[in-house]
């Protein structure tokens, strides 16, 4: 919904390129695309690498575990020694190994952590929270456990190439309506809701 409306603000035809998340600073500086916006959070290793918009969102992490093991996994240390997965190349794969140690176990595929984690493959999976409210819509077996992510800051900007400064400009314009009229809000709450429809049908 974000880059729908950047590009009708500023009078872009959309192309959406889907892609592996851990090659999407590597497309963006060879010129694959013009622009990163998938949930992509600011950290002084991206900022080596890529210029950013201004913050426009801020999520929470969640760990998912499976609902028969929630009553085991109410803090953050007992994250330590188990395999706990993040999605290769996200600010999750770091704290997957900041939480669990050399258990860490990253994936490529984010979706492929929620069908290990129900298997029994992995003990829990690192994800932020509508990603997680999505996963729990269709998995009535996995649940948000108690555990609490601390995090200095977790903000949620759109990333260019370094040289691009006039189109993160024009960006940063069309962010200051989306931000004062809090636009991402009311999508997050209307995919939230869509959520909740297709759980009621299941």
């Amino acid at each position: 919904e974000l880059a729908k409306y950047i590009c009708e603000q500023l009078g872009y035809e959309l192309e959406i390129v889907d892609m592996s998340f851990d090659g999407l600073v590597g497309g963006l500086k060879e010129g694959s695309y013009d622009m990163i916006i998938a949930g992509f959070s600011i950290t002084p290793e991206r900022e080596a690498e890529c210029l950013f918009s201004q913050p426009y969102f801020g999520m929470e992490q969640v760990v998912l575990v499976r609902a028969e093991d929630k009553d085991a996994y109410t803090s953050a240390d007992v994250l330590m020694g188990k395999k706990v997965a993040g999605q290769m190349g996200s600010l999750q794969e770091s704290l997957a190994r900041q939480y669990a140690g050399e258990t860490a176990v990253i994936i490529q595929n984010f979706q492929d952590s929620i069908m290990m984690l129900m298997e029994g493959q992995l003990d829990a999976v690192i994800c932020e929270t509508t990603v997680g409210d999505s996963v729990l819509a269709s998995n009535p077996a996995l649940v948000k456990s108690d555990i609490q992510i601390e995090m200095d800051a977790n903000n949620i900007a759109v990333a260019f190439n370094k040289d691009n400064t006039e189109l993160c400009e024009q960006v940063n314009e069309v962010l200051d309506t989306v931000i004062a009229e809090k636009m991402v809000d009311k999508w997050v709450m209307q995919f939230q809701e869509q959520a909740d429809t297709a759980e009621a049908a299941a």
